[in-house]
């Protein structure tokens, strides 16, 4: 008796799915300057804030430097504002930021985003933030009794973490090949009509 082959050997399908998931820490913070019209800060020299910080991985300090009378002499009609990344325990910190002006109702004015990717002791921002008479003359005057506020809001990107899902093997089972059995039968069956 001849042994039976197969056609084709059994087939398994293998399944496999990875999530990502992105740690995200949000970061508000508020900074007044008062008498900001008195301020004798010469073009190129700068205000600093406090620092202030994020909590979670990487301990990043970050400060806010503004220079009422501009970062340099081609922006010297325009305060100049910067996000610093004072520092950090990476080397690199991948954030999303906004800064804005508060008005004297508390509603964001003058609001310019961006994202960079900053290593400890550097900065980003805008030497062209805000025409400097703006804030100090005329009827819309962002510097209510004499105060000038910034926002700022930081969304650092701190860690990823790739989540995988077991595999799903499914097993597929093919039948024996029962051809020449099959032909065997059309073949008797055609005969017999």
């Amino acid at each position: 008796m001849a042994s039976q082959s197969r056609c084709e050997a059994n087939w398994l399908t293998d399944d496999i799915s990875c999530e990502t998931h992105v740690k995200v820490i949000k970061l508000s913070y508020t900074w007044t300057i008062h008498n900001f019209t008195m301020r004798p800060e010469e073009t190129g020299k700068k205000i600093r804030s406090s620092t202030f910080s994020t909590a979670g991985p990487g301990n990043n300090k970050w400060r806010l430097n503004l220079y009422p009378n501009g970062s340099s002499e081609d922006s010297k009609d325009y305060v100049s504002l910067f996000l610093r990344l004072a520092c950090s325990d990476k080397k690199d910190v991948f954030a999303q930021f906004k800064f804005a002006v508060l008005g004297e109702a508390g509603q964001k004015t003058d609001i310019l985003e961006t994202t960079h990717l900053f290593v400890p002791r550097s900065s980003w921002g805008w030497k062209n933030f805000l025409v400097r008479d703006r804030l100090l003359k005329g009827n819309d005057s962002l510097v209510a009794q004499d105060k000038l506020t910034i926002f700022c809001e930081v969304i650092s990107f701190v860690d990823s973490v790739n989540i995988s899902s077991p595999n799903k093997v499914t097993a597929v089972n093919v039948p024996e090949c029962q051809l020449s059995q099959d032909f065997r039968l059309l073949a008797t069956i055609s005969s017999v009509l």
